[in-house]
């Protein structure tokens, strides 16, 4: 876990200071660890790893492009598996729905 958390201080002092218009709240690698966590159910730092090295080479038009998409994965996974009951746009507009890596503004130790 605390490899995990020194990758993303690394990735989060790397990333530019600028005001962020968008509509999905947090840091893109906040959202893509809680997305790698949700996506494989796990907590489990080389797997986490692996996927947000795969995710590395996606393409996306700009930061919050990124943000949208894992929020959009994870609405549906959510909404697929009921632990949800609202629509995906719902889901979309819904800033409390998060992970726990952006709720907490990084990894919380345990």
């Amino acid at each position: 876990m605390r490899v995990l958390i020194a990758c993303l201080l690394g990735l989060a002092l790397m990333m530019p200071v600028f005001a962020d218009d968008c509509q999905v709240k947090g840091a893109r690698v906040q959202w893509l660890t809680d997305y790698c966590m949700y996506t494989l159910d796990t907590d489990d730092v080389p797997e986490i790893e692996a996927c947000m090295r795969d995710d590395a080479k996606n393409e996306y038009a700009d930061e919050c492009a990124a943000k949208i998409k894992y929020k959009r994965k994870m609405c549906k996974i959510a909404i697929d598996e009921e632990q949800i009951s609202m629509s995906l746009q719902e889901c979309l507009l819904d800033e409390s729905f998060m992970g726990s890596t952006v709720k907490n503004i990084g990894i919380a130790e345990q």
